[in-house]
């Protein structure tokens, strides 16, 4: 890999990464987008989601789980979009929203108990909703 291949990794990895309290959650999209964790110093680096297309994750305030959307089973790659968590070792994934409309970007509230997406049917369409 090129060095200015390796330094648009590292850009896009950061782009889309939460870090709080040494641990950085973050998407990449090779072989497939999928998250990954990692300590703050870039050692210990492994997926944590076995979801297919996940992408754009956020660590709930106590640090025990990550939110993200991804395409749900037995769906085409990047045909849809459902909310789902995981605990940060990759355990206990399950899906909190799915509609036939794509969820997308989930923040968790300040005290961690709901979360909050974009959901929609196209990119131009989508509205709040906290769950």
């Amino acid at each position: 890999m090129s060095r200015l291949a390796g330094l648009a990794a590292v850009a896009f990895a950061l782009a889309g990464s939460s870090q709080t309290a040494g641990t950085i959650v973050f998407w990449t999209d090779s072989p497939i987008p999928s998250l990954r964790a990692m300590r703050a110093d870039g050692t210990h680096v492994r997926r944590i989601a076995a979801s297919q297309s996940a992408k754009r994750p956020s660590l709930s305030p106590d640090r025990k789980w990550v939110a993200f959307d991804g395409t749900p089973k037995g769906k085409p790659p990047l045909s849809d979009f459902d909310i789902e968590v995981v605990r940060v070792d990759g355990t206990h994934q399950r899906t909190v929203v799915a509609t036939k409309k794509w969820e997308l970007d989930a923040q968790w509230s300040p005290d961690g108990r709901r979360l909050r997406n974009l959901s929609g049917k196209r990119f131009n369409e989508f509205d709040p909703s906290w769950r």
